[in-house]
């Protein structure tokens, strides 16, 4: 039997049902536990872990052969991890798109209906006009990465009635729930369009800081930018002076 460790970290709590779904298989023995609570046994006998692990504890999985991440990215597991040899690395690519796609339309809703200015205000029983909102219907919308997240995403702004301009690594020309396709090269080129701009791509060398103050200086001073990719692509100094000079309207991050 191979014995599996399913680790329950400090934000994430396993449902009965997950639990008995993992347990279903009988070939594997499935152990829930927290990463502190782990034993020497665990650690020389673990052939399969779910979860997200720390990296520098990889080393200590003597028989491990297999890691399945609950994140869809794998930063911090491709470069500099001791993986002991042959682990199949796996992610978790598919599974955030409706969840994270719904999150981003509203943090969108939020910022374009002014709803935490007008929070702000009713806590302090202020009831004044705030000034024009945005609509999403008839907008222009930049989804930049047409993955799992960013299609879904696009999906509902079309429902919505808005227009989106998706960029992308690489263009097929098959690409659904996009009135307009274009490459990472031309992001520049399309910027100074978007009324909202949604970026959920992965964190890399190319997309470190790629949302500086020259991006921010090409938006529309009405532009909304959320970003559900890695932290590491906005550039936060940029981002903060741009809200603060009213270069651009709001901004929405996870």
């Amino acid at each position: 039997m191979i014995k599996a460790i399913a680790l329950e970290n400090v934000w994430l709590n396993f449902s009965d049902e997950t639990k008995a779904a993992f347990k279903k298989n009988k070939a594997y023995q499935f152990q829930f536990k927290k990463e502190e609570e782990l034993t020497e046994s665990d650690f020389m006998e673990t052939e399969v872990l779910v979860g997200l692990p720390k990296p520098d504890l990889l080393a200590k999985y003597k028989n491990l052969k297999c890691l399945q991440l609950l994140s869809a990215g794998t930063n911090g597991y491709t470069q500099g991890a001791n993986f002991p040899q042959e682990v199949v690395l796996t992610n978790a690519t598919g599974t955030y798109g409706l969840t994270i796609s719904e999150h981003l339309l509203t943090m969108a809703f939020v910022l374009l209906r002014k709803f935490d200015l007008y929070q702000k205000q009713q806590e302090k029983e202020i009831w004044k006009n705030i000034g024009q909102i945005q609509s999403i219907y008839g907008s222009t919308v930049l989804v930049h990465g047409l993955g799992d997240i960013g299609s879904h995403f696009a999906q509902k702004i079309q429902a919505l009635g808005g227009h989106v301009i998706a960029v992308k690594r690489t263009v097929y020309g098959d690409e659904e729930f996009a009135d307009e396709v274009y490459a990472e090269a031309d992001l520049d080129k399309v910027l100074p369009r978007a009324d909202i701009i949604a970026s959920s791509v992965p964190g890399t060398h190319e997309t470190y800081k790629l949302f500086n103050q020259e991006k921010f200086d090409l938006m529309k001073e009405n532009a909304i930018f959320l970003n559900v990719g890695r932290g590491t692509n906005v550039d936060l100094e940029a981002l903060c002076d741009a809200l603060e000079s009213k270069k651009i309207a709001g901004a929405g991050l996870t």
